[in-house]
Order: C-alpha cells, then sequence, then structure tokens
C-alpha cells in the first residue's frame, strides 16, 4: 500500500469515525462500514421533520374524519414526501468522489 493509499483509506475511517483497524476489518469481510454519527445541526433537522411529520398525520386523520377539507389532502401527501425526502437525505452515507 503506497503512502497515498494509507492516507486515503486512514480518512475513509475517519468519516466513520472508527479505528482503521475496525474500518479495514470491516472491508476485508465485506460487512458494511459503520454509520458516521449524525451532526448535531443535522441530528436537531431529523427531530423536527419527524415533528413536522407527525403533525401531517394528523392532519391527514382530520381530512379523512371530515373535519378539514378533502382538498388539502393533495398538498399534505406532497409534504409528507417532501419530509421523507429529506430523511433520507440526512441518513444517508456521505457520498465519495473516487480517484484512481
Amino acid at each position: 500500500m503506497t503512502a497515498n493509499q494509507l492516507e486515503r483509506v486512514r480518512g475513509f475511517a475517519g468519516e466513520w469515525k472508527v479505528s482503521l483497524s475496525d474500518y479495514l476489518r470491516r472491508r476485508a469481510l465485506q460487512a458494511p462500514a459503520p454509520r458516521p454519527p449524525l451532526p448535531l445541526p443535522s441530528l436537531a433537522l431529523l427531530q423536527e421533520t419527524r415533528r413536522i411529520g407527525n403533525n401531517l398525520n394528523q392532519l391527514q386523520v382530520a381530512i379523512h374524519s371530515n373535519r378539514v377539507d378533502l382538498a388539502l389532502l393533495p398538498e399534505v401527501e406532497a409534504i409528507g414526501r417532501a419530509l421523507r425526502s429529506i430523511e433520507r437525505a440526512l441518513l444517508s452515507p456521505p457520498a465519495r468522489i473516487q480517484s484512481e
């Protein structure tokens, strides 16, 4: 392994917040790399999207029980899809730029 390759692998291990040996062991055994911890701003955003999602679910219940205008349902569903997309983006591992 060249010095550049070693630094690159150390960088990957650092991204995932695990030791170099743990990272190499997982990769050698074809185990998925561990998820990196969410930074605090992302964790707070994830919690807020879940609170908003809970409110949307309550609104959907109200719509289906005829307490709120049924015409709002498409907008509520669209917001729910957008929130799920944000959650997936927050929970997906960081993208890596491939070189070599």
